[in-house]
């Protein structure tokens, strides 16, 4: 029952530090009024990270490993996945890398 009570948060979070961290890596939030974040935050729905990233985080942060894995560990394994879903939209986008591979590859292996 504990940890029921801390997943909600703890997803609320998730989600807040990734599209906090995308925008602070972007160089947003210097200087930004409240309209102005709330402008940021409406393009970057319409961005492949959203439409791609966030989904990839959020499906193995709520499917975990097992019924033992702990919050910490769906934290951590979340990022991972996420920073290779990054890594291949990006390598896919140069052309440098043609199919999902490394994304299957870190999901599978996060399992």
């Amino acid at each position: 029952a504990q940890t029921k009570e801390l997943v909600e948060p703890a997803a609320v979070a998730l989600v807040g530090v990734g599209i906090s961290t995308i925008l602070g890596c972007v160089g947003f939030l210097q200087g930004m009024s409240v309209a102005s974040f709330g402008d940021a935050l409406f393009v970057l729905l319409g961005t492949d990270i959203t439409r791609f990233v966030l989904p990839v985080i959020f499906c193995r942060f709520f499917v975990p490993a097992s019924g033992s894995e702990g919050l910490r560990a769906r934290f951590a394994w979340a990022a991972v996945v996420g920073v290779a879903a990054s890594a291949n939209m990006y390598l896919r986008a140069e052309g440098r890398l043609h199919n999902f591979s490394l994304l299957f590859g870190t999901q599978a292996a996060s399992y």
